[in-house]
């Protein structure tokens, strides 16, 4: 009987579509969390719910350099950040660099070490550098009041994910 209701199939329902034929997302009772993958949406879902994480992302050496002057303004409780490069070094020995979770003080200056390693090499297969920002008690006008200034500041090949809590502001 066990392996009976295992098996069992269920019908799936599809998900809703709006009038641009995109998904509706699901922001039900029980999600306490939204994340938005864009300047604009981000943005929107600012005005009313709270800003608790915001990771930046780039795949060209020179605007990861600017990470931190980027991020610094928006006054993260805390920031930390990772970078990967892959490739193929001059005279086709395999190459990868990976330092996560450094602080923006790292000594060994490792978004520097990564555009030295990048430059240097004879093939770049991946170039990745991403930016944590979090944020604890930060009411919602002062975050959509950053996130238009980091807008208006970042290069177009940044990407962005934020995550923002519930609009109630309970967690």
């Amino acid at each position: 009987a066990c392996v009976a209701e295992w098996t069992r199939e269920t019908e799936q329902k599809p998900p809703e579509a709006d009038d641009d034929g995109g998904t509706i997302k699901d922001e039900s009772v029980t999600d306490n969390g939204v994340t938005a993958t864009g300047w604009e949406e981000a943005i929107g879902y600012a005005a009313r719910r709270p800003l608790e994480k915001l990771e930046l992302k780039t795949a060209n050496p020179t605007t990861a350099s600017g990470f931190v002057g980027l991020a610094q303004p928006m006054h993260p409780d805390s920031l930390l950040m990772e970078v990967h490069v892959r490739g193929k070094a001059k005279g086709g020995n395999d190459m990868r660099f990976l330092v996560d979770q450094f602080e923006p003080n790292c000594p060994i200056k490792p978004f520097e070490v990564a555009q030295r390693l990048a430059r240097g090499a004879e093939r770049v297969e991946e170039f990745t550098a991403i930016a944590h920002l979090t944020f604890g008690a930060l009411d919602r006008q002062t975050a959509l009041e950053r996130l238009r200034t980091a807008q208006n500041s970042a290069p177009l090949d940044v990407d962005i994910k934020a995550t923002f809590g519930s609009e109630d502001g309970s967690e």
